[in-house]
């Protein structure tokens, strides 16, 4: 046999070959996790346990390993956070570690136009999360990033806007005037005059708007801060679509909460 045919009779016996390797079986699918209502938790020193199958362990300042998800996981510091207030636990490290992780988590936050952005899955600024989170002290950690994000939520009529950016659900849906608490913190925390001004006339613009359309002739109270109409760009009125006789009357009841904020 010449080499040639041999080469030949080598490449027929390997494409030949026998028969195919069976695929590699699928490892098994781990089910989600369920968060039912009152579930029990425990908060120790270094660890959070809630119900059987969820726990939290602070590993050091910068490593926490969870069950929370489907699998175990271990979440490691990567970020820089030393420009950030420093905070130390050693009598309740799980503490220390959660701070950590929050100021990481802030700074993945920080869109390239200098807002910030509700989460991962949520990438726009929206008014009550970024409010509520000033207020909660983001606005002392992140103050220039948080400025940003409130004058983000101001249309061109100087007014604050809903989370949808074109008026939303308004006017069912009034609770933006959280935007005013945020406004507020963020001048305790920097003392700029100049913020307190922008903010005074953002709100009274917003609150005359207000006036005007969603408080009850009979009452004289504002209605209430619920997302059940359809979104309408030009700001007319729409009727709640798809929800209950119940849910209907609490869009136009008036928290005590809401009345706070307005007055």
């Amino acid at each position: 046999m010449n080499r040639f045919a041999m080469i030949l009779a080598i490449l027929m016996v390997g494409c030949a070959g026998g028969p195919a390797p069976e695929p590699a079986p699928k490892p098994p699918e781990i089910p989600p996790k369920e968060y039912p209502v009152n579930e029990s938790f425990q908060i120790l020193p270094d660890r959070v346990i809630q119900g059987t199958d969820k726990e939290a362990v602070a590993l050091s300042p910068t490593s926490i390993k969870t069950t929370y998800f489907p699998g175990e996981r271990t979440w490691t510091l990567k970020s820089d956070i030393s420009a950030f207030p420093s905070f130390t636990s050693p009598q309740m490290p799980i503490l220390e570690a959660l701070y950590n992780l929050t100021l990481e988590e802030a700074q993945l936050n920080i869109k390239k136009e200098g807002t910030l952005m509700a989460g991962k899955a949520w990438t726009g600024v929206w008014t009550r999360d970024i409010s509520y989170a000033i207020h909660l002290a983001l606005g002392i950690v992140l103050p220039q990033q948080s400025m940003n994000s409130l004058k983000f939520k101001v249309n061109a009529l100087e007014q604050v806007i809903q989370d949808t950016g074109t008026g939303g659900s308004w006017p069912i849906s009034t609770d933006r005037v959280v935007w005013a608490i945020a406004a507020w913190d963020i001048y305790t925390t920097s003392g700029d005059k100049a913020w307190l001004e922008y903010a005074y006339r953002i709100l009274k613009n917003t609150a005359e708007k207000d006036l005007a359309n969603v408080v009850d002739p009979i009452t004289g109270l504002y209605f209430d801060g619920r997302n059940f109409s359809a979104p309408s760009k030009d700001g007319a009125k729409r009727l709640p679509l798809a929800i209950t006789a119940t849910e209907f009357r609490l869009s136009w009841s008036s928290p005590v909460v809401l009345e706070i904020v307005y007055n």
